[in-house]
């Protein structure tokens, strides 16, 4: 996507003696959670074949004057496709056009590239940077189509014609013919003159499309949307067509490329689960009778550690997913299937040795609360189902039952606890939360050590968890640890926090320093800092009585009543008669307030 212009990040490649670009790095758009799944930076000096095929699925030429061939693209730190001025087919007569209404001739050569049959996509952030050729006559494109027909079509740029004439364009059907969504983004650039960064996001509600740092439109129409499914690319230079007719001399032309990447929102992690119906999570998805017959049904049954139990979710590049069972039994790479490919509700799922057809390939959708939705990649309209009618887990049309959505939960040791906070601490209470990885019930050990003498529970499964503890003394610091258990009884503990509660409502008065000195006649002058460090104002406070050792006080300064707010600091003088004799004593006072009595007490030195 957008290339950001403040600390945006680059890298120097070498693209001939002397010469120097730079690559800029793309980037989805922040917030979403979109993780990589797909990134050719056309390194080394040949096509990925492994992920791109030559020419168009269907030929070597599609609506304009140029035959495509594999000798037209060149892989050298980037890509380049070329068109020159050169017939490579035998057609004299070229071919009749129905959009054009007359022979187009052939007498052109370029290149395209596609990933039909290898890599497709449903939903993601989508984005190449490239560099445009400069003649008006070329028409290069950047797009996207599906298997099964014409339309839909998703154009991420076109250029036809002028090149600060971006066309982007999506074609989808309408009750009585094709229709089109789209525009033109004049850019009052040439876009042949340097690299751009153009991007499309695909979501189940909305397209949007970028220039560079620029959203350029957005699309909003579901139904519409919904026409797509499992789209490939297309990159293709053509001659004439749509753009004005060529003039050989212009020729050869080419259209390059840094890079293309692709971006889906970041489903589960490859690993090992068990899968609980949401509507019934003291179950799991379970293959029938612990048989690794290929076309062996699959049902829910009573959640335990069975291998039968568990599977293996292995993320692949087009952000599908393979559900594997038996996953500590490779050799079997059996794997959950659509039987035939069928669409009918109620095909039933079973197990198939592994291929990669998409009728073996899911999308996770994340429905919130942990909820999963898992649809087939080749009918993402539908979901994989538990039909209590049979007791089987089928295909059915998605409609957001808690039958259709899916809690994945690891094998043993894996949930893990996080975020484990205290609030809310007043001198009674406190509130402690937490989130678990997976829906779990709530437990809290707690008490004044770490043998934890107190509990309190929550049979309530959730992720994110919330007990209060009641009944607590003032001022007193507490041990506790969170504790959950997932619904097959794993257990998980947190070690030992600690939170500590506050003092009552009342004003508590702390020395905070004392200094001693001996006056002319020998008396012994003790000035105190007193803090109130409680949760009110002492209110009248004043003292009653004070003694150093034995000796009792000669006079006080105040003599009150007076105050000390919450958080202040007052001093308080006493004086007592000599006690030469001593080099230590300890000072007692009794302070008394209308809210509230204190007695206080320091050691001091005598001078």
């Amino acid at each position: 996507m957008k290339v950001s212009t403040i600390g945006t990040l680059i890298a120097l490649v070498a693209v001939g003696a002397g010469v120097v670009t730079t690559r800029a790095i793309a980037s989805p758009p922040p917030g979403k959670g979109y993780v990589p799944v797909f990134d050719d930076e056309f390194t080394g000096t040949t096509l990925n074949t492994s992920w791109w095929n030559y020419n168009y699925p269907w030929g070597t030429y599609h609506n304009a004057e140029a035959n495509m061939s594999p000798a037209e693209v060149f892989v050298n730190n980037g890509l380049t496709l070329q068109a020159e001025n050169k017939r490579s087919i035998w057609n004299p007569w070229g071919f009749w056009s129905n959009t054009f209404n007359k022979y187009i001739p052939l007498d052109y050569t370029s290149g395209t590239i596609n990933t039909d049959g290898k890599e497709s996509w449903h939903y993601g952030y989508f984005e190449g940077r490239f560099k445009m050729p400069s003649a008006t006559s070329t028409w290069p494109a950047f797009w996207m189509l599906q298997d099964g027909g014409w339309p839909p079509e998703l154009d991420i740029f076109e250029l036809a014609g002028s090149r600060t004439d971006d066309h982007y364009t999506y074609h989808y059907s309408g009750p009585s013919g094709p229709l089109s969504f789209g525009s033109d983004y004049l850019s009052n650039v040439d876009l042949s003159k340097g690299w751009h960064n153009y991007a499309f996001e695909w979501t189940p509600n909305h397209l949007n499309y970028y220039v560079d740092d620029s959203l350029i439109k957005s699309f909003y129409d579901p139904t519409d949307i919904a026409q797509m499914n499992n789209m490939y690319f297309l990159i293709d230079l053509q001659v004439g067509g749509w753009a004005p007719d060529p003039v050989a001399s212009d020729y050869p032309q080419q259209l390059k490329c840094q890079w293309v990447k692709v971006w889906q929102i970041g489903g589960p992690p490859s690993g090992e689960y068990r899968l609980a119906p949401t509507s019934d999570m003291g179950k799991s998805l379970d293959v029938n009778g612990y048989s690794q017959k290929p076309g062996t049904s699959l049902d829910i049954y009573h959640a335990d550690y069975s291998e039968n139990q568990i599977f293996k979710l292995e993320r692949q590049n087009d952000g599908s997913y393979n559900i594997r069972a038996y996953p500590d039994w490779n050799w079997d790479n059996l794997l959950l299937d659509v039987p035939g490919w069928q669409t009918a509700n109620g095909t039933a799922m079973d197990i198939w040795t592994g291929g990669t057809g998409a009728n073996q390939r899911y999308y996770l959708t994340d429905e919130g609360n942990g909820n999963w939705r898992l649809a087939p990649k080749f009918a993402t309209q539908k979901a994989v189902e538990v039909n209590y009618n049979i007791g089987k887990v089928d295909l059915w049309d998605y409609w957001g039952g808690s039958n259709q959505l899916w809690l994945l939960d690891p094998p043993l040791g894996t949930m893990t606890l996080k975020t484990i906070t205290s609030t809310s601490v007043t001198d009674s209470a406190a509130t402690i939360s937490w989130t678990s990885s997976y829906p779990s019930t709530s437990e809290i050990d707690y008490g004044t050590t770490a043998n934890y003498s107190n509990q309190v529970t929550d049979p309530t499964t959730l992720q994110n968890h919330s007990l209060t503890l009641t009944n607590l003394k003032p001022g007193t610091e507490y041990h506790y640890r969170v504790v959950s258990t997932d619904m097959y009884g794993e257990k998980i503990s947190s070690g030992d926090h600690t939170f500590s509660t506050q003092w009552p409502n009342l004003p508590r008065v702390e020395v905070t320093g004392t200094s001693v000195s001996r006056l002319g006649n020998n008396d012994i002058q003790v000035v105190v800092s007193l803090k109130n460090v409680g949760t009110a104002t002492a209110q009248d406070l004043k003292v009653i009585s004070a003694a150093l050792n034995t000796q009792p006080v000669v006079s006080i300064s105040p003599t009150g009543p007076y105050t000390i707010a919450v958080g202040q600091t007052s001093n308080l003088t006493l004086v007592f008669p000599p006690a030469a004799s001593k080099t230590s004593a300890v000072v007692v006072m009794h302070m008394r307030s209308s809210n509230g009595l204190e007695g206080i007490g320091a050691r001091i030195s005598i001078p």
